[in-house]
């Protein structure tokens, strides 16, 4: 149907069209001198409206149009090599701080292995001869391989080697 509206309405306004300029054309033959200087008169305006300045002034916002894109677009790359510069920047900052963060918690965990080891050196239960460090006759070794003092408490836990380590490793690793 919109199909069918839209033939009838072109149809129609072809046909008005044709009557127009088939009227313009005889009217034309009826007068040929008239004709020809009212053609002569709309040549003239043509090219006077086209020389007036209004493609000088086309042209000249054309080029200021041009002008301000290539403004842009220079200050457009200017900041993204500036954003580039400053990328890189903060790239090898970071670098700079995970190798000096790096080598300060490897320091840190030599430092609480090293304590480890002294603490265990220094509190390890030994025999001697049969003796413990205290005196006391040594009991049989406990579950673990551990020598039990004699004299210790009964809720006294005796924690082996490796374990001491191990929390001394946590330790270092949640500072």
């Amino acid at each position: 149907m919109t199909w069918l509206a839209a033939k009838l309405f072109l149809g129609g306004a072809l046909k008005r069209l044709w009557e127009a300029l088939s009227g313009v054309f005889n009217l034309a033959l009826r007068h040929p001198w008239q004709a020809a200087i009212i053609a002569l008169c709309i040549a003239l305006a043509l090219t006077w409206h086209i020389k007036s300045g209004q493609v000088e002034d086309a042209n000249r916002r054309a080029e200021m149009w041009h002008t301000a894109w290539t403004a842009m677009d220079t200050a457009q790359r200017a900041a993204m090599k500036l954003a580039l510069a400053e990328k890189a920047a903060r790239e090898t900052q970071s670098r700079t701080d995970a190798e000096r963060i790096t080598r300060e918690h490897s320091t840190l965990v030599a430092d609480n292995r090293s304590a480890a080891d002294r603490f265990i050196a220094a509190n390890r239960l030994r025999s001697q001869g049969g003796q413990c460090r205290t005196g006391q006759a040594s009991p049989a070794p406990g579950p673990d391989g551990a020598q039990v003092h004699s004299d210790l408490p009964a809720d006294a836990v005796v924690v082996g080697a490796s374990d001491v380590r191990s929390c001394s490793d946590w330790v270092a690793f949640g500072m």
